[in-house]
């Protein structure tokens, strides 16, 4: 029953997106920009992983290339097709989910893609490093920083 299941979801997330490039991972208020920074500026082939019935909903009215599932379930990543997948940005601010998406993606023997995610303080963006990840965005640190410029440096 299990395996059957499996094979459902690999054929279904297949057929909506094929084989995408980068994926965005969390559809909130960071993973949104992101996923349409990455279409809009670079005209990347992307596609978006939700929880959240609701906002998969909404966000599929607007058009977004959207795929109903738990990113923290490594049946997600034993299903999904990966083929060509370069990149997948863990867009959750909540630091145990982004933990519980990478355990879940742990589950695959190999792994072709890079990950990006975000860290609100130094010290998790550690953790992160050494669970593997490539890229961590302390947008902390950064939002410091901008804050900073932006008010002393005139637009």
């Amino acid at each position: 029953l299990r395996r059957l299941h499996r094979e459902e979801l690999v054929q279904e997330f297949a057929q909506k997106f094929g084989p995408a490039r980068f994926m965005v991972a969390g559809m909130g208020t960071v993973g949104l920009p992101t996923y349409q920074y990455l279409r809009e500026q670079y005209g990347l082939d992307v596609c978006a992983v939700e929880f959240h019935t609701e906002r998969v909903e909404t966000l599929s009215k607007q058009g977004v290339q959207l795929y109903q599932a738990d990113a923290a379930d490594p049946v997600f990543w034993e299903s999904a097709d990966l083929r060509g997948l370069e990149v997948v940005y863990i867009a959750i601010s909540d630091f145990e989910s982004v933990r519980q998406v990478l355990r879940a993606m742990s589950v695959l023997p190999e792994r072709t893609f890079r990950v990006a995610a975000i860290a609100h303080y130094e010290d998790q963006r550690d953790e992160l490093l050494g669970m593997g990840v490539d890229f961590v965005y302390c947008y902390k640190d950064e939002l410091g920083r901008s804050f900073a410029r932006e008010f002393l440096e005139p637009a």
